[in-house]
């Protein structure tokens, strides 16, 4: 396989013991939207080794439903999530575009460092508060 995480890139994993989406991905996304957009293959862990998900059509719903609850503004126009073949494995391959109601932020977090993410090289980091307001007059044009 010939990906590797970057700047529109990034692997995770199904948690090992439920199964359940990490919230790491649900970060990157918002990072995603917040900057330049990118593409979350989940099945795939950070050493690039695939080891696909088991049950695609459950994951994909779990990530779409993950998103569409912990992100605010809605992000699902913006979230493209469908299952692909890697090597004989499964695959979801999430597609993100930059959001126009940026910024994005996990709503348990909210509009705060801690909730809003950028995307530098292969990282998901937080955004301070004068960012923050950048994005916003980005944005609305005020």
């Amino acid at each position: 396989m010939d990906l590797i995480e970057n700047m529109d890139t990034e692997f995770k994993e199904l948690n090992r013991k439920d199964c359940s989406i990490p919230d790491s991905a649900i970060k990157s996304i918002v990072a995603f939207l917040n900057t330049q957009g990118g593409t979350l293959y989940l099945g795939i862990p950070d050493d690039g080794v695939l080891c696909g998900v088991q049950d695609a059509d459950d994951a994909a719903t779990r990530l779409t439903n993950k998103v569409h609850d912990a992100i605010l503004p809605n992000p699902i126009p913006f979230v493209r999530v469908q299952t692909v073949n890697l090597e004989d494995k499964h695959v979801i391959k999430a597609e993100i575009s930059v959001g126009t109601e940026r910024p994005y932020y996990l709503a348990k977090a909210g509009l705060k460092p801690s909730g809003v993410f950028m995307r530098s090289g292969n990282a998901c980091i937080p955004i301070n508060e004068a960012g923050i307001r950048n994005l916003i007059m980005e944005t609305t044009g005020k």
